[in-house]
């Protein structure tokens, strides 16, 4: 009788903790798979990735060469697993509505709207521990972490980080910064981030405006009188999309309001 009692308190308590969970309403989800994608969970269980996956704790997403995986956050938060890369899922969604990740090596890119909780992401590393607010690619690989931060703000081990500004941390873990080039790689980054679902605009705007039409015509589609660039929204808009899930809008900027 006593065993009885149990197993249903067992199964009430369970029944709970979901019942809270979906309350939460916040989800990760798969979607985009491009080549070969695994997704490991914490109960060893490996299969390929696929659209509408759902992405828990403790899971591992590997990709192979020329492959990638992009993953939405309901918390208004998207981030793709770039090529011949390792990354860990520590929390997907903490108690608190954090997301801690952790790169094992390779190229990650992150990206969150402005009305996302701030400091809700953690991206580590051996060396390194980033928050991030706005968008930024990470790499990691043989004990050197780098952090591009292209919009918004963010913090590495302990030091605040504007805008535009690239973190590199070497294998005896110092930590130097620079401002970002503007190159043909920045360019084909953002182009990247461009086409990632969910992201609608992006607007760059820097200080010598004319120098960065020069490099970014290949992405640019339109040009207003302020100095803006409209790109518009080139990635999933096929209808199979939740109209419930708000899309990210990426504003980059370099002027100080």
């Amino acid at each position: 009788m006593n065993k009885k009692i149990l197993s249903i308190l067992l199964i009430l308590s369970i029944a709970l903790t979901l019942q809270s969970a979906y309350k939460t309403n916040q989800y990760m989800k798969v979607v985009e798979v491009k080549g070969r994608v695994k997704i490991s969970s914490q109960k060893a269980i490996v299969k390929p990735a696929q659209n509408g996956d759902l992405l828990f704790s403790k899971d591992n997403i590997s990709t192979e060469q020329n492959s990638s995986l992009t993953s939405y956050l309901e918390s208004n938060n998207i981030f793709k697993v770039k090529e011949s890369s390792s990354l860990n899922i520590d929390e997907s969604y903490d108690k608190t509505g954090n997301t801690k990740l952790s790169l094992d090596n390779g190229n990650f890119i992150i990206a969150s709207s402005s009305n996302a909780k701030p400091n809700s992401i953690t991206v580590s590393t051996s060396n390194a521990n980033i928050t991030v607010n706005g968008a930024a690619v990470i790499s990691y690989s043989n004990g050197n972490t780098k952090a591009q931060f292209l919009y918004g703000s963010g913090n590495v081990n302990g030091t605040n980080i504007n805008q535009f500004t690239e973190v590199n941390i070497d294998n005896s873990n110092k930590l130097t910064l620079k401002n970002i080039e503007m190159n043909t790689e920045l360019t084909n980054t953002i182009s990247e981030i461009v086409s990632m679902p969910y992201i609608e605009t992006i607007v760059p705007d820097i200080s010598n405006i004319s120098s960065y039409y020069n490099n970014y015509n290949t992405v640019s589609e339109e040009t207003n009188q302020s100095g803006e660039i409209d790109i518009d929204y080139v990635g999933n808009t096929n209808e199979t999309i939740n109209t419930n899930e708000n899309r990210t809008t990426l504003i980059i900027t370099n002027q100080t309001k």
